[in-house]
């Protein structure tokens, strides 16, 4: 996370009204769990200011920049409720804040690749409606699938 420092960050694509991330205005309000905003959708693009303290290898309450307001939020690496990639990959399904074809907005969390067999599910950060897209081989594109 420290790399990420001034640059852009994202919310867990998990995130959903059953898992909302919290924003609190300071430090303690924070450690206290008091929330100034409550996030409900993945891939909400997020700037890293700063981090507050480092435990061990983990940062807890970093700064982040959200509407031009500055809050305080999770930057655990493991747990936490943001992430520097706004695409996941599991089990043959990309779950992305971006469409297929916004190749140049498009963040791969580490490690992972995307193959043209795999289902893409794209989430709207703003709205959480989700669309499926599928890749023809034939057409050579991404498809919107029902």
């Amino acid at each position: 996370m420290n790399r990420c420092v001034g640059g852009t960050v994202f919310t867990r694509i998990t995130a959903s009204p059953n898992h909302r991330f919290g924003l609190s205005n300071t430090l303690d309000d924070f450690e206290s769990d008091v929330f100034a905003v409550r996030l409900i959708h993945g891939g909400i693009p997020l700037k890293l200011n700063r981090l507050s303290r480092e435990d061990n290898y983990m940062y807890q309450g970093v700064y982040v920049t959200y509407n031009g307001q500055q809050y305080v939020t999770n930057g655990e690496p493991d747990y936490g409720d943001i992430v520097p990639y706004n695409t996941t990959v599991s089990n043959g399904v990309v779950n992305s804040g971006c469409k297929p074809t916004d190749t140049n907005s498009i963040l791969v969390q580490h490690d992972y690749s995307i193959n043209v067999s795999d289902l893409w599910t794209y989430t709207n950060p703003q709205t959480g409606s989700q669309t499926n897209y599928k890749f023809s081989l034939k057409q050579n594109k991404w498809l919107v699938t029902d």
